[in-house]
């Protein structure tokens, strides 16, 4: 700076200079920053913790808090702040998805023990973990794993599991009502719905699997959803 005020701008005709420190105040200081970061009105670092495809978020979302906390009690003069944290909606989708299971499970049991039978009810409700226990299996063979879309597809296919169970368990009723044995009962009554069960549930297939050809950056997630409703 000192330098730069030496600078002639202007030269008059009584030979006197006008130089660029009469008109400016020069000093030495470090260039504004574009990207500078700041936190509550402090200069702050942006950190961005993220998982790769075969690790869990939860688990690295888990152990990053933990470290922030292990470092803050360290007592250091820079202080570790957590300003987003990507796996709250998927904790959500977590939380609603016990939930309608829980209610779709209870609703099955009451509903079916009041019209129908208390038997039937439970079988209904126990199709809903047998088939999620089936979909886990098979996610975990071709390397699904449980985020914010594949969560949304076990919401959608609860309620599609319950529907189908219903439909076959009215029919099998239906069939003992008129005096058939148990499994008799339970094979006839299967057997006269079946038909349409299958054609509903390849309609739903047909339906989600278009998600597997979808292009961009919808299409890095959208198969997941896909793979859920239709491996359920």
């Amino acid at each position: 700076a000192h330098e730069l005020r030496d600078i002639v701008l202007k030269a008059t005709p009584d030979g006197r200079f006008v130089r660029l420190g009469d008109v400016a105040d020069l000093r030495d200081r470090w260039a504004d920053d574009p990207t500078r970061n700041y936190l509550n009105g402090a200069p702050a670092v942006v950190v961005a913790v993220s998982s790769t495809v075969s690790e869990d978020i939860l688990f690295i979302a888990e152990e990053t808090v933990a470290y922030m906390e292990r470092f803050n009690e360290r007592g250091e003069a820079v202080h570790a702040d957590l300003i987003s944290d990507a796996t709250i909606a998927l904790r959500q989708r977590i939380d609603m998805l016990a939930t309608n299971g829980v209610q779709g499970f209870l609703l099955v049991v009451l509903f079916l023990a009041m019209f129908l039978n208390i038997r039937l009810a439970f079988w209904v409700a126990l199709s809903i973990p047998v088939a999620f226990a089936g979909m886990f299996v098979l996610a975990n063979f071709f390397g699904i794993t449980i985020n914010v879309m594949s969560l949304f597809g076990m919401i959608i296919v609860v309620g599609i599991l319950v529907d189908d169970g219903i439909v076959i368990a009215e029919s099998i009723y239906q069939e003992h009502e008129k005096g058939a044995s148990p499994v008799r009962a339970a094979v006839d009554g299967t057997m006269n719905v079946l038909p349409a069960v299958i054609s509903a549930v390849f309609t739903t297939v047909a339906a989600f699997s278009t998600f597997f050809f979808l292009d961009g950056r919808l299409g890095d997630f959208a198969p997941a959803l896909a793979f859920v409703v239709i491996s359920t």
